[in-house]
């Protein structure tokens, strides 16, 4: 995985609208957010700012799961879920256990 390299300063200014914008993210949650999506896997993150320039969620499968599926089975913003897909391309076994838990706390 390459995570070194960052999001351009018009990619964070992007990111920075869309999360506010369209979010509804505070100032904190966004700076947290920018960090996050920064160490993302670098493809990840193009697909990520692919999908919010264009509104069109690709389908990405890490671990037998998508972007969407976490989306709608999991009421996960789209950030979120590809945080969580990057999760589960680096720590498969313990990301999958946090998010069967997240599906177990959805569902009551």
């Amino acid at each position: 995985m390459d995570n070194k390299i960052r999001l351009s300063e018009a990619e964070e200014i992007r990111l920075v609208k869309y999360l506010k914008e369209e979010l509804g993210y505070t100032q904190r949650r966004i700076s947290q957010a920018v960090k996050a999506v920064n160490r993302m896997d670098h493809s990840l993150k193009t697909e990520l700012m692919k999908a919010i320039a264009t509104g069109t969620i690709p389908v990405i499968v890490i671990e037998k799961l998508t972007v969407q599926d976490l989306m709608e089975r999991l009421n996960m913003n789209m950030v979120t879920a590809f945080l969580a897909i990057d999760y589960l391309l680096r720590e498969p076994e313990e990301a999958k256990y946090i998010l069967a838990r997240k599906k177990e706390s959805n569902q009551r």
